[in-house]
């Protein structure tokens, strides 16, 4: 399937869901001065979510491969375990 380990699909929804959590959280705790009404801060608001989607994509592909789930980082060499954190964060 799409989200085995493995596949280009293995992080799925999570980064997005995640970024739109937080930041809903963070806005609604009045931490963000955010007025959703307002065109120009919606369009922020979610350009936001997809640069911090990307983010916690990027961590946490590089947790996945730092911590040995498709081997050890030695046998691997940088130069895939690179591919492998660009892949999924691509994907």
């Amino acid at each position: 399937m799409g989200a085995t380990k493995g596949s280009i699909l293995e992080l799925g929804m999570t980064p997005i869901l995640t970024s739109g959590l937080v930041l809903q959280f963070l806005a609604s705790a009045g931490r963000l001065d955010v007025i959703m009404i307002s065109k120009g801060d919606r369009e922020l608001f979610q350009s936001l979510q997809k640069v911090m989607a990307m983010v916690i994509a990027f961590v946490y592909g590089a947790l996945c491969v730092l911590s040995g789930m498709y081997g050890p980082v030695s046998e691997l060499g940088i130069p895939v375990c690179i591919l492998i954190v660009v892949q999924m964060v691509a994907a």
